[in-house]
């Protein structure tokens, strides 16, 4: 077995952040070769827990892609076994089964880092959807089932329907970081971070479609989390895959809103130790090769804090998203939903209109409704993306910035490399604020170079890199900011996801690049500002070898 030096303990998180970066002569410290032998199982599931099938196929969501962009108003659903089921379904269910001879292999409709998917997803229902009661479920995804993990005694069962009523739900998420520590050792925390973020633009998305309301719960933190969601139970979880909690939201489809506090969640979380509990977590694999105790550092040190609302950035006014911007794209979201890919390879002539590239900038930015109006993502946009433009119909290729919040362009000018041109390119609409700050033909080896040199940073129309306000957010938020910024770039990418195939083209997330070498491009020399993310952006070139097969047809009819 291949040893690892022992990793020094971690004074703070910026610490595993420096550490876990990628260098052209190290990279971040993983296992340095695929072992298939230990390779986790996609999906979850606990033994011994009753199944609850949710219904598949029924009445779609008729939402087109403009509607969902301009934020129009969508009548609510009314919350239903069958509503709940497409819910899922097209929030964290299958897309398709891909086959190539006699290998297949799953996608789903939100992206995960080298489709691994450390995201598990945990609802607390009340009474009313299912026969037996509310209480605890796991989502198992490729059942397409909730398992009943606790069945509250009759005070608990009454307390969850006083909190919920009939037409709201809580949904958490939390991460099994053996999952991406299998393939990418130490920088996994950073990828189930993401992931966790993707999870989340795939929740908000699907819900507009329904017509609900999001609220992420700010004042629960990670103790309390781990508590309702069932993750600290001695015994259910075999050691080196346990689950760490990320985040609780509430889903509403009734018309008034639900007054829910973090206190009387934590009420709630006293009967968990009433009721009845269910199943065991299948080990995802048989043994573990290697450790990585720095990830679990990492957890600890970003672990975030409970008892009141968090500290947060006061969210500014957003802007109504500009009319020009929801012209021609069209798509029912449905769709786009169970299309979305990530690009395995570009066609390096693919060229991507001027008009799309401007849209799907514009589809990032923290406009008035969907997806960035509090409460569900309730803090300031704190992430800003710098594009790597290399066919781009009538922009020259280059560096570009998007400017995510106005009062930021003059600290970014301080910091950025002087020499940059800050100049409005051609036909830019004015509430965009993209901004070029240099022209270069040979950017393509560049971008190459930067991501680890995989070719599909230059054979993309663009690629960019989100930058986010790394020390004003951990000095505000403290040190479990750091998750926050990875949510916030992966929910940008998930956007960016959807607007590419709304426009014809495809995404891709990157993981593997050079950050400080990156950071060094623009001339940024200390950690003021730090890259969270890659994406690309391009024309697919599409294996026809490969066959897709439907989401859920292993299943046979289920009404």
């Amino acid at each position: 077995m291949k040893r690892h030096p022992e990793p020094l303990p971690l004074e703070d998180i910026r610490a595993y952040h420096q550490g876990s970066k990628h260098r052209p002569e190290r990279y971040s410290p993983g296992p340095g070769y695929m072992d298939w032998e230990t390779q986790p199982e996609p999906f979850r599931c606990f033994e011994g827990a009753p199944g609850l099938p949710l219904p598949l196929g029924g009445e779609e969501p008729c939402v087109d892609f403009a509607t969902l962009w301009k934020g129009e108003k969508i009548a609510p659903r009314a919350l239903t076994r069958q509503s709940l089921g497409k819910f899922l379904e097209l929030s964290l269910g299958l897309s398709a089964w891909k086959q190539y001879l006699e290998v297949r292999w799953s996608l789903r409709c939100n992206p995960s880092s080298g489709n691994l998917h450390p995201t598990e997803t945990y609802l607390l229902l009340g009474e009313g959807l299912t026969e037996e009661g509310g209480g605890l479920f796991h989502y198992r995804v490729d059942q397409h089932l909730l398992e009943r993990r606790w069945q509250p005694d009759p005070g608990s069962a009454s307390l969850m329907e006083g909190l919920l009523g009939r037409q709201a739900f809580l949904l958490g998420f939390s991460s099994v970081f053996w999952r991406e520590a299998w393939k990418y050792g130490e920088r996994a925390f950073r990828y189930c971070q993401l992931d966790t973020g993707h999870a989340l633009g795939a929740v908000m998305v699907a819900a507009a479609l329904f017509g609900w309301r999001v609220r992420m719960m700010t004042d629960v933190g990670d103790r309390l989390l781990g508590q309702l969601l069932g993750l600290e139970r001695n015994g259910d979880f075999v050691a080196d895959e346990e689950e760490h909690p990320d985040l609780l939201l509430l889903v509403e489809a009734g018309p008034m809103p639900v007054s829910l506090q973090g206190w009387e969640l934590k009420e709630l979380s006293k009967g968990l130790n009433r009721g009845r509990w269910f199943g065991e977590a299948v080990p995802l694999s048989q043994r573990h090769q290697h450790q990585w105790p720095v990830i679990a550092q990492a957890a600890h040190l970003s672990e975030r804090p409970g008892g009141g609302e968090l500290p947060a950035c006061d969210p500014l006014p957003l802007a109504e998203r500009p009319s020009w911007a929801a012209k021609t794209i069209g798509g029912l979201c449905s769709d786009l939903i169970r299309q979305r890919r990530s690009a395995q390879r570009y066609d390096d002539q693919g060229v991507v209109g001027r008009e799309s590239f401007y849209r799907m900038a514009e589809w990032l930015m923290p406009r008035r409704g969907f997806p960035f109006e509090p409460p569900a993502w309730p803090w300031r946009a704190a992430v800003h993306a710098v594009f790597m433009v290399h066919r781009v119909e009538g922009l020259a290729p280059g560096l570009y910035l998007l400017c995510r919040q106005e009062e930021v362009k003059e600290t970014l000018e301080r910091r950025f490399k002087r020499g940059f041109r800050w100049s409005v390119p051609p036909e830019c609409p004015p509430e965009l604020p993209l901004f070029c700050l240099s022209t270069e033909e040979e950017l393509t080896e560049k971008a190459r170079f930067l991501s680890c040199h995989q070719d599909i940073a230059a054979d993309a129309s663009f690629s960019l890199g989100f930058l986010s306000e790394f020390e004003r957010v951990l000095d505000e938020m403290g040190s479990w900011g750091y998750r926050r910024l990875f949510w916030e770039a992966g929910l940008l990418g998930q956007m960016l996801y959807l607007g590419a195939e709304a426009e014809g083209f495809r995404g891709c997330g990157i993981g593997c690049y050079f950050d400080d070498l990156f950071h060094e491009m623009l001339g940024l020399k200390d950690s003021t500002f730090q890259s969270m993310y890659h994406f690309t952006v391009g024309l697919p070139v599409i294996d026809r070898r490969l066959m897709t097969l439907a989401p859920y047809a292993h299943l046979g009819e289920r009404p």
